[in-house]
């Protein structure tokens, strides 16, 4: 896996990788080598802040996971690039939020999260929207 970035958010990645038996590499925006190439990579991870400019350009054999996301619900330079490219693996940002947020919730109140509920809630479906 290539992960973007060497931040906190990036080294949480690197670490569930790591411990699923992965073998990540970690890219960071301020090396001599940015940007780096995804060939040779399954998994293509941003951790970075970088939303609206297509860091790497993805393949169709990766699998493409995008921390960031644009409030506005648009996909994010590399989840449209990784579309494109006919990725069969691609999760944006507002996925990733998503289950952060069901995790809490299951976390704090130990009940089982209402994922349709809060996926509609955070991609603006209009029935979800309150009054």
């Amino acid at each position: 896996a290539l992960v973007l970035g060497t931040g906190g958010a990036a080294l949480a990645v690197v670490e569930a990788l790591e411990r699923a038996g992965a073998e990540a590499t970690t890219a960071s925006r301020r090396a001599r080598d940015w940007p780096p190439s995804e060939d040779g990579y399954d998994v293509l991870v941003n951790a970075t802040p970088v939303k609206e400019e297509l860091i790497v350009a993805p393949h169709e054999r990766l699998q493409v996971v995008d921390l960031a996301y644009l409030a506005d619900g648009r996909d994010t330079a590399l989840v449209a690039g990784a579309r494109r490219a006919g990725c069969e693996v691609v999760v944006d940002g507002l996925d990733v939020l998503l289950f952060q947020g069901a995790a809490a919730f299951e976390r704090w109140t130990g009940l089982p999260a209402p994922l349709i509920a809060m996926r509609d809630a955070l991609r603006g479906a209009p029935e979800a929207r309150v009054s």
